[in-house]
């Protein structure tokens, strides 16, 4: 077998074909995720979310001259996830620039945007529906509960495990508009839990009553999300999500086949790291820029795609490289080729303050007192 590229910087895999068209996955707003694929028969991930909201945030709206774009009256699961793809992108250019590894889930990041923009009216809930690309909230009720639906399907897969859990936890005797709590709870399954921010007796202690909410749906993944001094006597609600993820390989790596080797972590910088190995024929891309290939889970409803730059230096311009033409260029153009893979173990977490992400991206309005 004939190797056809040079090696990139962290993961390596090589074909002897050539790729042709053949058949075709408080105050602050925080996530916390964690990832820990490259276990010979599993992968796991675990993200949790959590959006406090001040009571200024609570008045009534203003109203906005401002325009939202048009929406057919039948949008679906398929447009909210197409939505959810795009802001994806958008988010990962927002961040890349300053961050190292990272890792995130834009669903779990939606979400609560979503739970948070049903509410919001005026001026900020046409920032939130430009940055999110969502239609007026109204037009959401189908679309909410089918995409959820559509992801726990998997989960009575052989092999593979799902967990979507949202809640709120609202300030008690506080007038919330109980239209809004019922459809929150009814569109995203998010049972409510009144409690006491004000009293400083009692805050601490629900504080540690949600982290341990979020612990147990990612089972144990995700440990004190909300740090001490997040919630305030400010605080009127908080939204929570939380995403856990299992499932097995189709194709499991045999672990006598795993070895060190080099990885690259930047031009010119490597350190040794057990590699996971594997040849076989599996779903395959290459252009000028990048290699690709598709990992399916055991069930094949999921599947890992992992887009790798042909060089060690390809990392500056991955941003350039991941938009939704070019994914949706490389998901329809995979073939099947027999690849020589080497995968690096790992394990990545991330905690990353989404206020001055979501500011920078169009959303600011929301975190102003005046509102």
């Amino acid at each position: 077998m004939r190797p056809g590229h040079r090696p990139g910087p962290g993961l390596r895999f090589w074909s002897g074909h050539r790729p042709g068209p053949g058949p075709e996955p408080g105050h602050r707003p925080g996530i916390r995720p964690g990832l820990r694929p490259g276990y010979g028969h599993r992968v796991g991930f675990a993200f949790a979310l959590v959006l406090c909201l001040l009571s200024a945030g609570c008045r009534s709206p203003k109203k906005s001259a401002g325009k939202t774009p048009a929406y057919e009256k039948g949008y679906d699961a398929a447009a909210l996830a197409g939505a959810g793809n795009r802001f994806a992108l958008d988010l990962f250019r927002q961040v890349q620039p300053e961050a190292g590894n990272m890792v995130y889930s834009p669903y779990s990041i939606s979400t609560v945007m979503t739970m948070c923009y049903t509410g919001a009216g005026g001026e900020t809930a046409r920032q939130m529906s430009e940055v999110l690309y969502l239609p007026p909230a109204a037009q959401l009720e189908r679309a909410v509960p089918g995409l959820r639906k559509e992801i726990l399907s998997g989960d009575t897969l052989p092999g593979t495990e799902i967990s979507l859990a949202n809640a709120i936890w609202a300030q008690e005797n506080f007038d919330f508009l109980p239209a809004y709590l019922e459809r929150i709870g009814r569109d995203y399954d998010a049972p409510l839990t009144k409690m006491d921010f004000i009293d400083p007796a009692t805050r601490e202690g629900n504080r540690q009553k949600i982290n341990r909410w979020v612990e147990e749906h990612t089972r144990r993944r995700i440990k004190d999300l909300i740090g001490p001094g997040v919630l305030s006597e400010n605080t009127r609600m908080v939204l929570t999500n939380a995403i856990y993820f299992n499932g097995k390989w189709k194709w499991t790596f045999d672990a006598g086949a795993t070895h060190p080797s080099i990885f690259h972590t930047g031009p010119g910088e490597t350190v040794m790291t057990p590699f996971m190995n594997m040849t076989r024929s599996i779903p395959y891309y290459e252009d000028e820029e990048i290699q690709a290939i598709r990992l399916p889970y055991r069930d094949e409803q999921f599947s890992m795609t992992i887009i790798l730059p042909r060089t060690p230096e390809g990392w500056k311009m991955i941003s350039r490289v991941i938009d939704l033409d070019r994914i949706d260029k490389v998901e329809s153009h995979f073939f099947s080729a027999e690849v020589q893979l080497s995968i690096p173990k790992f394990k990545s977490d991330m905690e990353l303050s989404l206020r001055k992400v979501l500011t920078a991206m169009g959303i600011f309005f929301l975190w102003y007192h005046s509102l």
